[in-house]
């Protein structure tokens, strides 16, 4: 049998990363992902999510994008 289904995955806002670039994995439910995106270092603020590469947390606990120094998927 044959059955479509909805997979999720996190994209960088900022330089498009996708969370599982070097793996064949996805999620079918957000909030196992959302907890995946914690323990990788993902942040999100509400509506964007950004990978370990595009931001830096400071001493107030406030986000802080870094420069991109990767390549995007432009």
């Amino acid at each position: 049998m044959l059955k479509e289904t909805t997979l999720y995955t996190a994209i960088c806002d900022r330089c498009e990363k996708d969370l599982f670039e070097n793996e064949n994995f996805s999620y079918g439910d957000t909030l196992l992902l959302e907890q995946s995106l914690k323990e990788s270092d993902w942040h999100d603020t509400g509506e964007l999510h950004f990978c370990p590469d595009c931001h830096t947390i400071d001493e107030n606990d406030e986000i802080k994008l870094k420069p991109i120094t990767h390549e995007t998927n432009d």
